[in-house]
This record gives structure tokens, C-alpha cells and sequence, in this order.
């Protein structure tokens, strides 16, 4: 059988082309029309659903600063756990109040605190090589503030200040001191000599924080991105050449097996933990989380 278009005419077989044509434009326009649709929905979804995660962690840090602030302040007058409760609760219903205004639930409530001790020593010379604390268990907050610090010793490990930290795995020390005008921490263990992690200008007194891996002096803060406290699990607290600078050394701990007699000791909160919601319509986000301002990062 011949086929159909055998049949038609010029004319007609154009025709045929011309609306076929035709149709399938219109097929055509019309599935572009339902995949932009569908394209710009999902769009806007996401960027909804993007900003409500991005408000709902945002939510989170506000309320881990502003717990962590109030852990600092309680332990500045007492280190009471049921204050510390107290007012992570009362926070409650004002986030209530000001979420509910945006159209949102969330909600801070207290779950529950870890008891402490705070550890202070008002002198650093207390001998050559002795132990601040021993037996640790978890420490943040550990920090050196000095002055009248070695300068430009010949030799670092015999002559510069020096915060041993006893690990698993050996030991690490911290040597601090002046030189060229500026404060400057070496790190060394037991197979590595000094080597330089970070450095600040001078300015008395100077802070080391060992686990906020930061120095400060005056009105100056410097990130040491090196990293000043060991990875390893630390155990003891040593200081090594203490007569050599003048200054204090403090550290929150939740525990340990013994101190120094140079060492005050005062119960505080070493950490809280909070139950956060956050809840919108595309978003619904539910954490607890460990506040414990000064841990190691």
C-alpha cells in the first residue's frame, strides 16, 4: 500500500507539516511553562526553608552565649547549680514572648548541670617543676597571665617559663616569653625541641588561654591557629621554671585527684545543659546542648 503522503498534494503534505508543526510547539510551550512552574516553587521553598535553618541555629548560639554569660556570672559569686537553673528557665517565656511575634515557637529549658572546681594560683614560683593538679578530669578556662617574663633566653627549655601539660601520650610544654619586643609561646614534648606556635607584642601582663588557643595583652587578642592545648587527653598540670616570671594560673576542672597546697580551690558550675525548640511551618528543630563556656575548641 502506498503510503498516505504518496497521496497528498504539495499542497496539502504542507498543510500536514504546518499544524504538526504547530502542535507540537504548543506541547512544547507548555511543558517549559509546567517545569518553570515547578522550577521557581522549588525555589522558593528552599530559600524559605534555608533562612528558617539558618534563623534556627542562629536561635542556638544565642542561647549557648547567653548561658554560657550566665554560668560566668553565677560562678563569679558562688557557683550555685539551682541559680544557674533558675535562670536558664526564667529565659523561657521571654523567648516565648518575642518568637511568638514572628510567627514562631522556641523555647530554651534547662536540663540539667555538671558541679566543678575552680583552681587559682596566686604565684607561679612555688619551685622549679611542681604540680598544679594532678589526676585531671576534663579541664577548659586554663590560662597563664604574666609579666616580667624571660627575655631572649639562650636556652628555652632551662630558662623560659614553661606550663606542662602530662598526657597519655607524653608530655607537651608551653614555654612564654619575651623576645624582639613581643611575647611569644614555643611548644615542645619529649622527642621535639621549641618550636614557635604564636606571638603577640609585649604589653604586661600578658594571658595565655591554652584552651581558647589565644593570647592577650592590652587591649590585643591573637588566634594561635597552631593550637595551644594537647589533643590528647591532658592528666597533670605542671609549671617548670616558675621562679623565672611573675604572675597567676587559673583553670576550671570537673575534677581531679589532687593540688598543690599554693592552689584555692571553690565549687562552681563546670558545665549546663539545655533542651532548645525552634518551630516553623518548614522548619522543626529539637537539640540538647552541653554549655561549658572555656572548653577547648
Amino acid at each position: 500500500m502506498a503510503d498516505v503522503t504518496d497521496r497528498l498534494g504539495c499542497d496539502d503534505r504542507g498543510q500536514l507539516l504546518l499544524i504538526t508543526a504547530l502542535a507540537l510547539a504548543v506541547i512544547l510551550l507548555t511543558v517549559a511553562l509546567l517545569l518553570n512552574a515547578a522550577v521557581y516553587t522549588e525555589n522558593v521553598a528552599t530559600r524559605e526553608t534555608a533562612a528558617d535553618s539558618r534563623d534556627a541555629i542562629a536561635f542556638r548560639g544565642q542561647a549557648v552565649d547567653g548561658v554560657a554569660d550566665l554560668i560566668r556570672t553565677e560562678n563569679r559569686g558562688g557557683g550555685d547549680p539551682a541559680a544557674v537553673a533558675d535562670g536558664i528557665n526564667a529565659t523561657g517565656p521571654l523567648v516565648d514572648r518575642q518568637q511568638a511575634r514572628a510567627g514562631v515557637i522556641a523555647n530554651v529549658s534547662f536540663n540539667g548541670t555538671t558541679d566543678g572546681r575552680r583552681l587559682t594560683a596566686d604565684s607561679l614560683d612555688t619551685g622549679n617543676d611542681w604540680a598544679v593538679v594532678e589526676g585531671v578530669d576534663e579541664a577548659r578556662n586554663v590560662t597563664l597571665t604574666a609579666g616580667s617574663l624571660p627575655t631572649d633566653p639562650t636556652d628555652v627549655e632551662a630558662d623560659a617559663l614553661g606550663v606542662r601539660f602530662v598526657t597519655a601520650g607524653g608530655n607537651e610544654t608551653r614555654y612564654v616569653y619575651e623576645e624582639g619586643g613581643a611575647v611569644v609561646v614555643d611548644a615542645a614534648n619529649e622527642t621535639h625541641s621549641p618550636s614557635r606556635q604564636c606571638s603577640i607584642p609585649e604589653s604586661d601582663p600578658t594571658t595565655v588561654d591554652f584552651t581558647g588557643d589565644q593570647l592577650s595583652a592590652g587591649s590585643a587578642t591573637v588566634d594561635c591557629y597552631r593550637g595551644l592545648w594537647p589533643e590528647a587527653t591532658v592528666e597533670d598540670v605542671r609549671i617548670v621554671n616558675g621562679g623565672t616570671a611573675d604572675g597567676t594560673f587559673a583553670a576550671t576542672v570537673r575534677g581531679y585527684d589532687s593540688v598543690d597546697a599554693a592552689v584555692d580551690t571553690e565549687a562552681v558550675v563546670f558545665a549546663a545543659t539545655i533542651d532548645l525548640v525552634y518551630r516553623t511551618p518548614e522548619v522543626d528543630f529539637e537539640t540538647t546542648v552541653r554549655v561549658a563556656p572555656g572548653e577547648p575548641r
